[in-house]
């Protein structure tokens, strides 16, 4: 059995802090990483003290974009996501624009109605990660530039649910 069906998922924005609050954390961020490098800290925590700058170097970029509406456009350009779903036989296929975070392509697989492979980066990426209610809490380098909310990423899931469910009858 050959099937195939598709949704269009709306987004919610993220928002971003003001631009002297970016400042402040990538100082913070930096001052962080050079106390490791001087204290001749593992390559893991240095790496990961890096990854915040960046995080926060993007936080600060789209600080500044939001002021000049640069923000608004790109999420009214990627607002509608599309999710598809594929069945090729009793295998399915389910394709999320995005760099989704792990969890929501673990829950899809164990709430499908049989094996399922996610593939994420399809239609389009949505200019950033798509991460977790918790990795939006705990904060960090992919949270830092995330234009949607994480609840997207939970209507992303959710649609593709209901067109596993629909490609399975």
């Amino acid at each position: 059995m050959l099937a195939a069906g598709r949704r269009k998922v709306e987004m919610i924005a993220n928002s971003f802090p003001p631009v002297a609050e970016a400042q402040a954390a990538l100082r913070e961020a930096r001052e962080r990483y050079e106390k490791l490098e001087r204290a001749g800290a593992p390559s893991a925590a240095l790496r990961t003290a890096e990854c915040v700058v960046f995080g926060c170097e993007e936080s600060l970029t789209l600080a500044r974009a939001q002021i000049s509406g640069e923000v608004a456009q790109w999420q009214e350009r990627y607002r509608f996501a599309e999710v598809q779903c594929f069945r090729i036989g009793d295998l399915f296929l389910a394709a999320l624009p995005g760099e989704q975070f792990v969890e929501y392509g673990l829950e899809i697989k164990s709430r499908a109605p049989a094996r399922a492979f996610v593939i994420s980066l399809a239609n389009g990426e949505l200019q950033g990660y798509i991460v977790t209610p918790e990795a939006d809490r705990s904060g960090g380098y992919e949270a830092a530039f995330a234009l949607f909310r994480p609840e997207s990423g939970a209507r992303m899931v959710n649609a593709i649910l209901h067109l596993l469910q629909e490609l399975s009858l």
